[in-house]
């Protein structure tokens, strides 16, 4: 449990934690965490559209902007914004000439904010 607590996860009881010691089988879809040690947003669902991008050397952004049938930039501030708002505020990027050089925090949120300046919004 320190552990997750060291590592930014939030556990709502620690009998959930002990429970999950005696798993066998725990499935989980984190794809590039295992090859790369960093969580990426890889798809972003609207009401209109579904965007996948599968290209690990394109990053979700850069695909939705690229995208013909891209949602709104209204849509997209109000997306954006969302993911800023409800970060843990524990969750930073630190930035130069334009990349993510290196982040703190919970990984999803890392993930999520970086999708964010991939947007080219500053969260």
């Amino acid at each position: 449990s320190r552990k997750m607590m060291n590592d930014n996860n939030m556990v709502k009881t620690l009998s959930a934690c002990e429970t999950m010691g005696c798993a066998t089988t725990i499935c989980t879809d984190k794809t590039g965490t295992l090859t790369a040690n960093k969580m990426t947003a890889r798809a972003l669902f609207t009401t209109s559209s579904n965007f996948i991008c599968t290209d690990p050397k394109v990053t979700l952004g850069d695909f939705i902007l690229g995208s013909v049938n891209k949602p709104s930039d209204e849509a997209i501030k109000m997306i954006m914004n969302t993911i800023s708002i409800c970060t843990m505020n524990e969750t930073s990027l630190t930035i130069q000439s334009e990349k993510v050089t290196s982040a703190t925090g919970n990984p999803t949120e890392i993930a999520l904010l970086t999708l964010v300046h991939c947007m080219k919004y500053d969260y």
